[in-house]
């Protein structure tokens, strides 16, 4: 009976598989189909869309994605200052600048080679480690001096020393009693690459200052007005940039941050200019951790400010939701809610989608990068959410966006900033928004260009980092 109903039982599953053989066959070939054009679709819009999305990361990668890229000159990734053009030329010119205020450019393994020396990947990071004295001993070596001093201001814009005013500025000028050789050249080669040429841009200003009744001509690098607060001294930033552009290229901002007597890290990510290895979304954070790790080395954690623009926010917002507890702080500048999102904003309905189709080619699939961070296509929201209130000094969030910015869209500064205060609390978060007056996109534009909302920047940071302060020495 038991063999009988064993033969039935093998005849029926025999029947069964020949009925829907066929079907299956189908299915089969269906589903290879599926797969194979989900494979071509990733790896060919994935090629093109890592060109617009890395950008600078992928420029020297191939002759077609230099094409791609220069399509993109003037577009929504370009800024006024054509900040887009890629040009090695002006890129060296401006390393020689750096070089000569006395910065230090250094090369450095990438976190995940640190902890596995044994790993077949090989990726180094270029980096620029700025520092304050250092800029400021090199100016007074080639015969200048850098100092504060009390004034008033006439009608014609002339700062005049007066011992009594309550604002003082901070000028670099030749220094009289030593009337070194150098300083002209200096001044002219070095120096005046610092100056902001419109007001678009960032940088120090040319200016006329009278001491001791005579006029000379100096770099001024700040202007502290009445009861206007200070940061501390020695504070640390690390800058993540924008996708269209290099370490080299952020003088202006360095100029920015020197005028707080603070000392910086400017770095490219893998696969930019000089850094080598393939630039990915998790290969990006982790590059971002690489330079926290060495900074944290010299600073404290709550006396260093992560920094970030457009793509380089992310990972900044990667940098503090992973380092929060240390006391990190973060300041975003025209970042996004989540990448997705902005391919809704900038392409319509279609470009949306067909971006999505290889939108995994943006990610990371080496062991070493997946399993130290999660690659979510960077969800800045998702992660200033899942932070948590911190007591003491630090872990702080600084929020700027631009208006109007139709890349980033009219509702990611408010999902960023609603999602930065559920997870920090509202006394750890501040937003600050730049109103790019008569300009018909503002996405690409330097936020802190606009000099009250610098002002107004500083002393958030002076509140969390206070300076004692005296005042200021006369200059004669």
């Amino acid at each position: 009976m038991a063999t009988t109903t064993h033969s039935a039982t093998a005849y029926l599953s025999f029947a069964t598989k020949s009925l829907y053989l066929p079907c299956t066959v189908v299915s089969s070939a269906f589903h290879w189909a599926v797969e194979t054009t989900d494979w071509v679709f990733q790896k060919v819009l994935g090629y093109l869309l890592r060109a617009v999305v890395f950008t600078f990361g992928e420029y020297n990668t191939s002759w077609f994605k230099r094409q791609i890229i220069e399509l993109y000159k003037g577009g929504c990734f370009d800024t006024l200052q054509g900040r887009s053009f890629f040009d090695p030329e002006r890129l060296e010119a401006s390393r020689r600048v750096f070089e000569a205020l006395g910065c230090k450019i250094e090369r450095i393994k990438t976190i995940e080679q640190e902890l596995d020396p044994d790993t077949r990947r090989t990726s180094k990071l270029e980096y620029c480690h700025i520092k304050y004295q250092d800029v400021k001993r090199t100016i007074e070596q080639k015969g200048g001096q850098w100092i504060e001093m009390a004034v008033s201001q006439n009608a014609d814009g002339t700062f005049v020393e007066d011992i009594f005013s309550d604002q003082s500025i901070e000028v670099i000028l030749q220094d009289e009693a030593t009337h070194h050789p150098e300083w002209a050249n200096y001044y002219r080669d070095v120096l005046s690459k610092m100056i902001r040429k419109s007001s678009l841009q960032l940088g120090w200003e040319e200016v006329q200052v009278e001491i001791g009744g005579q006029k000379k001509k100096a770099l001024l690098t700040m202007h502290w007005k009445s009861g206007m607060e200070r940061p501390q001294e020695d504070l640390c930033f690390i800058r993540c940039h924008a996708p269209t552009s290099s370490w080299a290229m952020e003088r202006g901002l360095f100029a920015l941050y020197l005028s707080l007597h603070a000392n910086s890290y400017f770095f490219d990510p893998r696969g930019y200019y000089k850094s080598i290895g393939k630039i990915t979304e998790g290969g990006g954070y982790l590059d971002a951790e690489t330079m926290y790790e060495l900074a944290k080395k010299t600073y404290a954690p709550h006396d260093i400010y992560v920094t970030g623009f457009c793509l380089g926010s992310a990972y900044a917002t990667h940098l503090f939701a992973r380092y929060q507890f240390e006391g990190i702080n973060l300041v975003m500048e025209n970042g996004f809610d989540a990448l997705p999102n902005t391919f809704k904003n900038s392409y319509g309905f279609v470009g949306y989608h067909l971006a999505m189709c290889g939108i995994r080619e943006l990610k990371s699939y080496s062991p070493e990068v997946k399993h130290r961070v999660a690659q979510d296509y960077f969800n800045n929201v998702a992660k200033l959410a899942n932070c948590h209130p911190k007591a003491g000094p630090g872990s702080h969030a600084i929020i700027v966006n631009t208006h109007p910015d139709h890349l980033v869209g009219e509702e990611a500064p408010e999902k960023l900033i609603k999602a930065a205060r559920s997870g920090l609390g509202a006394e750890k978060v501040t937003q600050f928004i730049y109103d790019a007056k008569g300009q018909a996109e503002g996405h690409s534009l330097d936020p802190f260009a606009d000099k009250q909302l610098w002002e107004r920047f500083i002393c958030q940071v002076a509140r969390q980092n206070p300076r004692q302060v005296s005042r200021p020495i006369p200059a004669n």
